[in-house]
């Protein structure tokens, strides 16, 4: 009985972790979709390294925000830096 118990209790954490990945990847790539609709695809496509190493799903949804509101590439570096 205690076996299973922590059996479900690992899945459960694994699941939650792959559905928090999950956002995390998504949202990184609807940053890059708005910053490529707005500046060169190739330069917003570099940023993808850096923006995969944020495991914080809040400060990703900052940068999406910011994303939205950059008047530049470099704006959005300059919030990606902070």
């Amino acid at each position: 009985m205690l076996e299973s118990a922590f059996v479900q209790l690992y899945m459960e954490e694994a699941r939650d972790k792959g559905r928090d990945e999950g956002r995390m990847e998504a949202r990184i790539d609807d940053i890059l979709a708005l910053l490529g609709l707005q500046f060169h695809p190739d330069a917003v496509q570099a940023l993808k390294p850096t923006l995969a190493e944020i495991k914080d799903l809040q400060r990703l949804q900052q940068l999406l925000l910011a994303a939205a509101r950059s008047e530049s590439l470099e704006a959005f570096m300059q919030n990606l830096g902070k």
